[in-house]
């Protein structure tokens, strides 16, 4: 009995958005229900772990947050609250990468524990993944990840979610055209 109560307190870990708060000096992530949001980037924390038991819901809550703003196809994933992953719950973050590479976005993970990346590394999920999109902060990930964002999706956002974002223009861009006169004409 206490194995069923175990498994079925734990195959339900948390999955929140989360977001910069405008008001905090430090910019301290809060849940994200009121806060304004980047249009192109969603920060999700999952707090506990990732195993056989737990896939399906964080598939679902991931799914659930992608149908309410399927612009974010961009995911950064706070994981400092992933205490385990098991060869289940490694496969759905690769599979969540690649759904996300081929939808024009990527998933980045935020402060995984050594444990955790060692276990993404030996089943080959990290490879999926992708060295370059693990970041030891939110800091050093937003940096990162608003340069890899569509700069005119930017230049038209008016949340400013980012510190980054201050440098971004609110107009849309404007290119030179050149229109080709026929000969003769």
């Amino acid at each position: 009995m206490s194995l069923s109560l175990y498994l079925a307190r734990t195959s339900k870990p948390q999955v929140r958005e989360r977001t910069p708060d405008p008001h905090s000096k430090k910019r301290k992530f809060t849940d994200a229900d009121n806060a304004p949001q980047c249009p192109q980037l969603r920060f999700v924390r999952i707090d506990g772990s990732l195993f056989f038991g737990a896939t399906a819901h964080v598939r679902e809550k991931l799914a659930a947050q992608d149908l309410a703003r399927p612009e974010q196809k961009h995911v950064a994933i706070i994981a400092h609250g992933i205490n385990f992953l098991d060869l289940a719950g490694a496969e759905t973050l690769a599979d969540e990468s690649q759904r996300r590479r081929q939808a024009g976005g990527g998933l980045y993970l935020i402060g995984v524990k050594d444990t955790v990346q060692e276990q993404l590394a030996e089943s080959g999920a990290l490879k999926t993944i992708g060295g370059t999109n693990l970041f030891d902060s939110k800091t050093e990930a937003v940096a990162e990840i608003y340069a890899r964002l569509n700069r005119d999706v930017c230049r038209t956002c008016t949340a400013r979610v980012f510190r980054e974002c201050a440098g971004a223009r609110t107009e849309p861009s404007t290119q030179a055209h050149t229109t080709l006169i026929p000969a003769g004409a």
